[in-house]
């Protein structure tokens, strides 16, 4: 499959019998969903197939497909160990599941409406890109990862061409719906605050700042 009509919207299923989806196929088209057949081998060279497919919810696999598996969407290699690719119109959170170990190159790329990525402790790779966006800067920015993990991921992501200074790494499980997280940085200095889950219609006293300050320097507050 060498390219999607781009004015055509809805849904679409791969034939039986196509092995390869060209990279950018479904770029700047309007399709929702995608469905690829069991004979489906490859989706991705140096772009994924659906990278720039701005309409698209849904990615779902053929349960004969020995290649590729979808869960909620997202796509996975079979052996649910490479985070493939992310629809780029997905909303709400993506909670990558334990024993995923490597996020592909370009895997959330431009994903802006995703509200947050938890990442297991199985993840060892994040490929470049894979949380940026068209700009080069960070398409997602709030992280939640497994108590004790948030210097290791901050490095990944580093890793990956993300500006960790630019997107809040929380630990602990993401807030219910209708709230959000804080977390305090050092900013130099050391010591350690927990971070604070806060409901969006309550006001709340920041806790006292719990941090040593630099030396020959003084915290506020």
């Amino acid at each position: 499959l060498e390219a999607y009509p781009s004015g055509r919207p809805g849904g679409f299923s791969v034939p039986d019998g196509v092995v390869q989806v060209g990279p950018l196929s479904f770029a700047y088209s309007k399709v929702e969903s995608v469905h690829l057949s069991a004979d489906v081998k490859l989706v991705r060279q140096e772009y994924t197939a659906f990278t720039f497919a701005y309409c698209l919810r849904e990615i779902t696999v053929d349960a004969g497909n020995t290649s590729f598996t979808s869960v909620d969407g997202v796509l996975y290699d079979k052996a649910m160990s490479k985070l493939v690719c992310c629809p780029m119109a997905r909303t709400g959170g993506l909670k990558i599941p334990s024993g995923v170990t490597i996020v592909e190159p370009m895997a959330c790329f431009d994903c802006w409406d995703l509200s947050y990525v938890q990442i297991p402790k199985s993840v060892l790779s994040i490929g470049p890109g894979a949380f940026l966006d068209d700009s080069y800067e960070a398409a997602i920015t709030t992280f939640y990862v497994e108590p004790g993990d948030r210097d290791r991921v901050a490095g990944l992501l580093t890793d990956s061409y993300l500006d960790v200074s630019t997107v809040s790494v929380f630990e602990g499980e993401p807030p219910p719906a209708g709230s959000y997280g804080i977390h305090f940085d050092a900013n130099g200095g050391t010591g350690t605050m927990a971070d604070l889950i806060c409901a969006r219609d309550k006001v709340y006293n920041l806790t006292k700042c719990a941090f040593t300050a630099p030396a020959g320097k003084t915290f506020k507050g």
